[in-house]
């Protein structure tokens, strides 16, 4: 295994850990688990799973690609959104220099399609899975928690964050020939960032 499927497994295992970490707890907790040894034992058998099961998933991924497809368009779908979600939420202080961060990773985006280098850079790939990240979590929260506390939604939004890197980074090193429309969804999505900030700005809802 080189060493971006296994950056990419660990990152995908501390994500999912980080994400059902507040569920063991309360399992913890019901079932009135007070003795140590029978909490370290419980901890270490959900570790073992948790990363046995990233690593054979992504193993097999990267010997049939094909099963990534619906990994694939769900990616591009936070990519396309992700961006636009936390321009619409991000504080007023920060919401002009966001917009010209947008602008500049769309340009840089669509610079690197235009010389037909899909592959994003580092600093490209860590922006996009802080979006995804941060849409990941909202859903989240629409779906699965309804009142989190304000704990539990920065260990949310952390663990989204590391899953959005695991896919961001891995998926088009196992399927480069998606790279091209991960490069297109890319662009749109950093666009749609800029465009609803520059839209309130001049006094039109975008959602209109």
């Amino acid at each position: 295994m080189n060493n971006i499927i296994l950056l990419s497994t660990m990152a995908f295992s501390a994500g999912i850990c980080i994400l059902l970490s507040p569920f063991m707890t309360k399992f913890v907790k019901k079932y009135d688990i007070v003795d140590y040894d029978s909490k370290l034992f419980i901890w270490a058998v959900y570790f073992i799973i948790i990363f046995a099961f990233s690593y054979y998933t992504v193993r097999i991924a990267n010997q049939s690609p094909v099963y990534l497809t619906p990994l694939l368009l769900i990616t591009v779908f936070f990519k396309i959104l992700g961006p636009g979600a936390m321009a619409r939420s991000i504080n007023k202080s920060w919401k002009y220099p966001f917009a010209a961060l947008s602008s500049i990773m769309a340009a840089s985006s669509a610079y690197s399609l235009l010389e037909m280098n899909y592959s994003l850079s580092i600093y490209q790939n860590i922006l996009m899975a802080v979006s995804s990240g941060y849409l990941f979590t909202k859903f989240y929260l629409i779906l699965v928690l309804k009142a989190p506390k304000p704990e539990e939604y920065v260990i949310l939004w952390f663990s989204g964050l590391l899953i959005g890197l695991s896919f961001v980074v891995l998926l088009p090193f196992l399927y480069p020939s998606f790279s091209l429309w991960y490069g297109i969804s890319g662009v749109l999505g950093w666009c749609s960032g800029a465009y609803i900030i520059l839209m309130r700005r001049s006094g039109k809802n975008p959602e209109n």
